[in-house]
């Protein structure tokens, strides 16, 4: 009898758990987080356009978004410049690459004359006088520049930005080290390429690319884009869906477009969620296929449909769409072209590729994207002058399209 009993309730607990595990896999699916990552840099002179479009883009389609380096830099400058003395607030102004020779020749001038100041022990009252007036002058200078620069930064898609943190799905860091320990805001390069930062973004975020990275001299192997072209070990990118211009919406709008999207979005954004999970583990090159793929046709049509992306697209600076693709790409293209454009130290990117081998076999799961107007084409260096002038003349004119004068 008392065997019986113990068959009966072992029979039972199984049955049990065959019902409630699946339940339990159910939650875990509904409950899996998209989330999208943003390191980007500084470019010398071209417009930060671009970046400001990723930003834009990850907000929207993400549940929870990580942006790290320049971009931070840029949303935060203002708050971080008046949080800082007089002496800070214009040295750390003459660092910048965009500050004006004629006035980071001011700067130099201004802290020269403080220095013989203060080597002065009883300094003449009217040399004291014309101190204090270019003192006035530099900050009236300084706050036109501000003023200016943000103008410029609306321009170019980075107004109101930092408000978007309230919204406790983004999160913003500096990305001021290449080598080192993390700190809180301030993130080591080589940490975050090699899998170990952001904490909660380790192994499961989705990297936003602009058309830059889509280049000869990363992509050195052929790359598909299409489906019937993927071959086990190749990279790919996949056409998805394209958005209208997002960087000449408010942030009003752009907040009010993230919560109608949110409930349409939310299978894409599971299955995305997963796919990136698996790419990280052993490559989801398959998953992409049979479950990211069959979503592109829905997820162009939910954004077709959204009232303030629809009404984007009838206005002629709306237009100018941006097509986007999803991928996966070996760590070693990543570690390229970060390593090309400095963010990695030489002996940083060569340790990294020589223990690449001793890796898990996973990949990493992208999101690119690149001006709908251009079309996808692999961008390469060229010897010859004329051509390679015609090329950047071409980019340059595409890039146009993001950003709106």
């Amino acid at each position: 009898m008392r065997l019986k009993t113990l068959i009966y309730r072992r029979v039972y607990v199984c049955k049990l758990l065959n019902q409630v595990i699946p339940l339990i896999k159910t939650t875990l699916a509904q409950n899996s987080i998209m989330r999208c990552l943003q390191l980007d840099f500084a470019s010398g002179l071209e417009s930060p356009a671009p970046s400001a479009f990723g930003i834009r883009a990850a907000y929207l389609l993400s549940d929870y978004f990580n942006l790290i380096g320049n971009s931070t830099f840029l949303i935060t400058i203002e708050e971080v410049l008046n949080s800082f003395s007089f002496i800070q607030r214009i040295k750390l102004l003459k660092t910048m690459p965009f500050c004006e020779p004629a006035l980071t020749e001011i700067i130099e001038n201004y802290l020269y004359f403080q220095k013989e100041l203060k080597a002065m022990k009883h300094p003449p009252n009217n040399v004291f006088l014309a101190g204090k007036k270019m003192e006035s002058a530099l900050d009236t200078m300084m706050k036109d520049w501000i003023i200016e620069f943000k103008k410029n930064l609306h321009r170019d898609g980075f107004g109101d930005l930092l408000e978007l943190i309230d919204d406790n799905c983004f999160d913003i860091h500096n990305g001021d080290q290449t080598e080192g320990n993390s700190q809180r805001g301030h993130l080591c390069v080589l940490e975050v390429l090699n899998n170990q930062k952001p904490d909660g973004a380790v192994g499961n975020s989705v990297w936003m690319m602009p058309d830059m990275f889509y280049h000869t001299n990363f992509f050195e192997t052929l790359v598909a884009t299409s489906v019937d072209m993927i071959e086990d070990d190749m990279p790919y990118i996949i056409k998805a869906f394209e958005f209208p211009n997002l960087n000449i919406l408010n942030i009003t709008e752009l907040k009010s477009i993230k919560t109608q999207l949110n409930t349409p979005l939310a299978a894409f954004k599971r299955e995305t969620a997963e796919w990136a999970e698996q790419c990280y583990k052993s490559g989801g090159t398959d998953m992409f296929i049979n479950k990211i793929l069959p979503t592109f046709t829905g997820l162009q049509q939910i954004l077709n449909n959204n009232p303030i992306l629809n009404h984007l697209m009838c206005i002629k600076e709306g237009q100018n769409t941006v097509s986007f693709y999803m991928g996966e790409v070996s760590p070693l293209i990543l570690w390229k072209y970060y390593h090309h454009h400095d963010l990695l130290t030489e002996d940083a990117y060569n340790d990294l590729v020589e223990k690449y081998n001793h890796l898990p076999n996973h990949t990493i799961p992208i999101m690119f994207y690149t001006p709908t107007i251009g079309g996808l084409f692999l961008e390469e260096d060229d010897d010859d002058e004329a051509t390679e002038l015609e090329a950047v003349e071409t980019i340059q004119a595409v890039r146009k399209h993001i950003n709106i004068d």
